[in-house]
């Protein structure tokens, strides 16, 4: 069946709502977000200036979302910007099949079609050392950053 990445808008948030409820109910997440919950996520982050989105179609259906932001950073003297993957899901029956590899990469070659236009210079995220998303992530190029780690104060 062919597949084809197009950007995450507001037509898709009852599907990608739904595709998320769905994968994130499973093993290893075990998650219980209500539909209204996830809806809500999904449309503060559509109203952030600098989200940036995409989703996997197979013929008319969503079976995979990538919702992000892109955000500037300051490195040796010099502004640049990069892409943050907030959420990267693919829906359970397309899992472990190549469909997460391709709308990646090509998420990846997307962005950097618009690089002159963002200058955008890396992808980052975050994912839990022991759930597969890790594996997945290391096996498409992505690399641990050597002394940095994720610090929360909770309010």
């Amino acid at each position: 069946m062919t597949m084809e990445c197009r950007e995450f808008k507001i037509a898709y948030l009852e599907e990608c709502s739904s595709l998320y409820v769905n994968v994130f109910k499973r093993e290893p997440w075990n998650e219980d977000n209500s539909l209204e919950d996830v809806r809500g996520y999904f449309l503060a982050l559509l109203e952030m200036n600098t989200f940036f989105g995409f989703v996997l179609m197979c013929g008319d259906h969503v079976v995979g979302v990538c919702v992000g932001y892109i955000k500037p950073y300051i490195f040796n003297c010099s502004v640049s910007m990069e892409y943050e993957i907030e959420q990267f899901f693919i829906a359970n029956d397309y899992q472990n099949r190549g469909y997460g590899r391709w709308f990646l990469e090509t998420i990846i070659q997307q962005l950097q079609s618009c690089k002159n236009k963002h200058n955008i210079n890396a992808v980052i995220l975050n994912t839990h050392m022991a759930y597969p998303a890790f594996s997945f992530y290391k096996k498409v190029g992505f690399d641990i950053v050597d002394d940095y780690c994720i610090l929360a104060r909770y309010i």
